[in-house]
């Protein structure tokens, strides 16, 4: 039998869910200009709804009618910290594409996902059974005993992953600060960073108490993570309403000077040095910047009526995103 206050952690819990989920459409299907840090965001935003719905399916029984639905989401919450790390290295770093070996960050959620393999092709009456039992003491969820781990082992790697992936994000951020010490100019999206990376941190650090807690059979602290969750999810969604602007990125030229791409400088370029560019240097810009002024001055096509960012791309030859980026930079 749900008591009330079930009831109620599981609405809140689900209102934040249903919210990060439209907010991450938004910024997905509304991004025109393809630019990665929205969907990176958008990602991010639904990667971590979908795992905070499932947290919040945990206070009712609903798994007790869906059980191969149960642990559905235990990559998410390994891929979440993954995703940030991306999100904010692309904003600092005012890049428009991944790096190659970007998709190594999600090995440890894969691995993981391996260890829950015995409970996943248990059938639909074992899996209620068990999870009967867990929800019947939920100390036992965050010990994770379904897992081929040690219980309690797989949110200490959990832990470790998001930990890694924050210390990584600050490091990024101070190190950015020091070789911008006098710059002004992106203040707002710097402090939106700031607060993303130190909310995440302080978030593993809760988690972290409750799990020593859980280890040495102290309170459960279950309902104090689920306000962590929900406040996590309504911050993020609440600064994107009221500062729409940071999901323009940093604005001037990054320090880094890859070679010039074949698509900007008319010149060809090898797919290997093609490949590892993934940002606008000043010269890039400087090239851009002739060829866009000469574009607009001489064809003027900025006179036809619909005129849209993707004919310029396509009058360019230069990729939507690419064009957006260059924009943004300058």
């Amino acid at each position: 039998m749900l008591t009330t206050s079930d009831w109620i952690l599981f609405s809140f819990l689900l209102f934040a869910s249903l919210l990060g989920m439209a907010v991450s459409s938004i910024l997905f299907f509304l991004n025109r200009a393809e630019s990665l840090a929205p969907r990176l965001l958008a990602a991010y935003l639904s990667s971590f709804s979908l795992f905070l719905t499932h947290f919040s399916l945990t206070f009712t029984d609903f798994f007790l009618h869906a059980p191969h639905l149960w642990r559905s989401t235990a990559f998410l919450s390994f891929a979440c910290p993954a995703i940030t790390y991306i999100y904010v290295r692309s904003v600092v770093s005012q890049s428009y594409s991944l790096k190659g070996r970007d998709w190594l960050f999600f090995t440890p959620g894969l691995l993981y996902c391996i260890t829950l393999a015995p409970f996943y092709f248990k059938t639909a009456d074992e899996k209620r059974r068990y999870i009967e039992m867990l929800l019947q003491d939920r100390r036992l969820i965050s010990l994770e005993p379904e897992s081929m781990l040690p219980p309690g082992w797989g949110v200490v790697a959990r832990l470790a992953v998001g930990l890694t992936f924050v210390l990584m994000q600050l490091h990024m951020l101070i190190s950015w600060k020091r070789r911008h010490r006098e710059s002004i100019q992106n203040l707002e999206v710097e402090r939106w960073l700031w607060q993303f990376t130190l909310f995440h941190l302080a978030y593993y650090l809760l988690v972290l108490i409750n799990q020593l807690s859980q280890f040495a059979a102290g309170p459960d602290l279950s309902v104090i993570l689920s306000l962590v969750y929900m406040m996590n999810m309504l911050f993020v969604c609440s600064y994107l309403f009221l500062k729409p602007s940071i999901l323009y990125g940093f604005t001037g030229w990054p320090d880094q000077s890859p070679p010039l791409a074949s698509a900007i400088s008319g010149t060809e370029a090898s797919p290997i040095v093609a490949e590892k560019r993934i940002f606008f240097s000043a010269e890039q810009g400087r090239v851009l910047r002739e060829r866009l002024s000469d574009h607009l001055v001489n064809r003027k096509p900025y006179l036809k009526q619909a005129y849209r960012l993707k004919d310029l791309s396509e009058e360019l030859d230069v990729p939507t995103y690419q064009l957006s980026a260059f924009i943004n930079q300058e």
